[in-house]
């Protein structure tokens, strides 16, 4: 896990956050990560 980089660790994180298990799991959790992962990409839609 610590020996992955950031490219792969975010991409698994969003295909955790993308199956509807993980919020089964711990539903508070996975919709602040995806509303933070919602917030990054509207900031970086408005700065290109």
């Amino acid at each position: 896990m610590f020996d992955e980089s950031s490219t792969r660790y975010y991409r698994r994180l969003d295909w955790i956050l993308n199956h509807p298990e993980a919020e089964a799991n711990d539903a508070q959790l996975v919709r602040r990560l995806r509303r933070l992962r919602e917030l990054k990409a509207e900031a970086r839609s408005l700065k290109g």
